[in-house]
């Protein structure tokens, strides 16, 4: 097995490869580089500013149509550059996630979105921009739970579980339980 790194600077150059089976991290989600217009801590939640491809920490509306993600703790895949100023946005996996009780207490399944709270997520009771999913319970003012990122539309109905993928043609079998403790 190898991994091989091309750093040329012509058509084609500055990628890696490997012909193992797959790459492994050991954190959960992927996340991009976005510049951000002020400093931001991992877990907030992160909307789109006017400011080209910039990103700022929610700024308590609700339902924010311009949801970006949420800044990511420890990325397991980065993408984009490294360059001062910049922030990794969780896109997509399992982030720990600042949330706030205002809409009631959150159960594992719920579709989360912009607060009042800036950088705070909340339920969402109704049908609006949605950031992910709760992957934890939580009852409390504020606090930190575990999230998966997946900005969407929520059309306000019920949510009978997690989202899922098909893996019907990987022959992946469905798991009955996560446990995302650790």
């Amino acid at each position: 097995k190898y991994i091989y790194y091309d750093g040329s600077d012509g058509p084609g150059g500055d990628f890696m490869r490997t012909n193992a089976s797959g790459w492994a991290t050991g954190s959960y989600d992927f996340a991009e580089m976005f510049p951000a217009s002020e400093a931001l801590a991992p877990g907030e939640v992160v909307i789109f500013s006017s400011n080209n491809e910039a990103v700022s920490r929610s700024v308590g509306t609700p339902y924010d149509d311009r949801i970006a993600g949420i800044i990511s703790t420890r990325p397991g895949f980065l993408a984009g550059d490294n360059r001062d100023g910049d922030v990794p946005v969780a896109l997509a996996g399992r982030v720990p996630t600042y949330v706030s009780a205002e809409n009631g207490n959150i159960v594992v399944g719920d579709p989360l979105t912009t607060s009042t709270r800036a950088g705070y997520a909340m339920k969402a009771t109704e049908a609006g921009p949605i950031v992910g999913y709760a992957m934890e319970p939580f009852s409390g003012s504020t606090g930190v739970i575990i999230a998966v990122v997946r900005p969407s539309y929520y059309d306000g109905g019920p949510i009978a579980s997690v989202p899922e993928v098909d893996t019907s043609a990987s022959g992946i079998m469905t798991v009955a339980g996560l446990d995302v403790s650790g």
